[in-house]
């Protein structure tokens, strides 16, 4: 993804790279950071899908795409 997004950098797109220190920690926080620095989309492994699961609505009614991939997490529900 990384390489992706110096690729189109030249497009005007940036990528914010947001990590969490652990899958299911701070996630919500860093989800809702984003939303409210005005991004248009986010891309996320959802570590924490009840917890992401009213936020990522939220930020769709504001206009924000969300798009989640796949994870092995325990906590998500067994999603890959």
């Amino acid at each position: 993804m990384l390489d992706e997004a110096r690729r189109v950098a030249q497009l005007g797109v940036e990528l914010i790279y947001r990590p969490v220190p652990t899958l299911g920690v701070g996630d919500t926080e860093a989800f809702e950071e984003l939303v409210e620095s005005g991004v248009k989309g986010i891309i996320l492994t959802a570590g924490d899908p009840e917890g992401l699961k009213p936020l990522i609505d939220g930020a769709e009614e504001k206009g924000v795409r969300v798009v989640c991939v796949s994870t092995d997490s325990p906590k998500a529900g067994g999603q890959r």
